[in-house]
């Protein structure tokens, strides 16, 4: 698969790379090619195995102990030819994709969810697929990739298998609700997306979104309306913050469960893009809780953004400055 075409040095910093994890499954495969294919967005390419061998390879398989029978001395044997197993294996799968944007594997020794956030500190983004090897293999992908969207700082990037690997992103969502972290993602979209790639900002609004705790009926009026305040005032939060400001976006305030709606107007887009939390009181409108449940079953790659460590940190109030009705 030819990579695609490489960005003028000007154009991206040398140092942008983006972590993807790999297992030697077809989903792993995917999101390599996905990665190699945004390389111009993103950066030039690091594969990282990540490799433990389970307690009950270490046992009596006669037993129903977890104790281990080998010896420390056999057991960093078995070690250190089960990790030049994994680096063989995956430095050969990867020979397909010849690249200059593609690093040699790295390979390391852990579970992999805690691996991969290790390894992608300083990265540009961490990429994983939506399913892997399963169990047995401690594989990387499947439930490893909730543990990276909610321990990485650095965006994490879910690929699904069905996604597109030979064409550039075009157009790209990004959920917000007018929390911090929807705010952080908006301004992280603007800034790294390229400027030919179409953003919509999607608020999703309904009449029982509520983030104060007193259940006051409103009318349906009101509530849209300052759900569209919401809108622009998020957007121009993420101005404030974003370094491109000036980006051209497309606000979209839409009715129902943001769940629903998201996951069906990213269908018709290349990137769905998220903050890692949202609003965290009554209101069903969670972009955490809607978050979570994208990440499951996405459509599209989706990208979820963590908020800034020093923001966090600092404890800044929400950008927005408004509820959410």
């Amino acid at each position: 698969m030819p990579c695609a075409e490489s960005p003028d040095n000007g154009e991206r910093l040398a140092q942008d790379r983006v972590v993807v994890g790999i297992d030697g499954s077809a989903g792993s495969e995917v999101a390599i090619r996905w990665a190699l294919r945004q390389v111009k967005t993103f950066g030039s390419v690091q594969p990282v195995a990540a490799w433990s061998i389970p307690w009950w390879a270490l046992t009596d398989a006669g037993t129903q102990t977890s104790e281990v029978t080998l010896g420390e001395p056999s057991r960093r044997v078995a070690d250190s030819d089960f990790a030049s197993k994994v680096a063989d294996a995956a430095n050969g799968a990867l020979q397909k994709f010849a690249c200059q944007d593609l690093h040699q594997a790295k390979i390391t020794h852990g579970l992999a969810g805690p691996s991969l956030v290790q390894a992608s500190m300083g990265a540009t983004m961490l990429v994983v697929g939506t399913r892997g090897r399963g169990a047995v293999s401690e594989s990387i992908l499947g439930s490893v990739s909730s543990y990276c969207a909610a321990l990485s700082v650095v965006p994490v990037a879910i690929v699904p298998g069905s996604a597109p690997t030979e064409t550039r992103l075009s157009r790209a969502i990004v959920g917000v609700d007018g929390s911090l972290a929807s705010v952080r993602a908006l301004a992280w979209a603007m800034d790294r997306l390229d400027s030919e790639i179409q953003i919509d900002v999607v608020h999703v609004w309904n009449s029982a979104a509520n983030t104060s705790l007193e259940f006051t009926a409103l009318p349906v009026d009101l509530i849209q309306a300052n759900a569209g305040r919401l809108l622009n005032r998020t957007i121009a939060s993420a101005r404030d913050q974003a370094q491109t400001s000036r980006r051209s976006l497309q606000p979209r305030p839409e009715y129902g469960d943001p769940r629903t709606v998201l996951q069906r107007l990213s269908v018709g887009a290349d990137l769905l893009v998220l903050g890692a939390r949202g609003y965290s009181m009554v209101a069903p409108l969670l972009l955490g809780s809607v978050t979570t449940a994208l990440i499951h079953h996405p459509f599209v790659p989706t990208i979820i953004v963590p908020t800034a460590p020093d923001l966090v940190q600092r404890g800044v109030k929400d950008s927005a400055g408004l509820s959410s009705v």
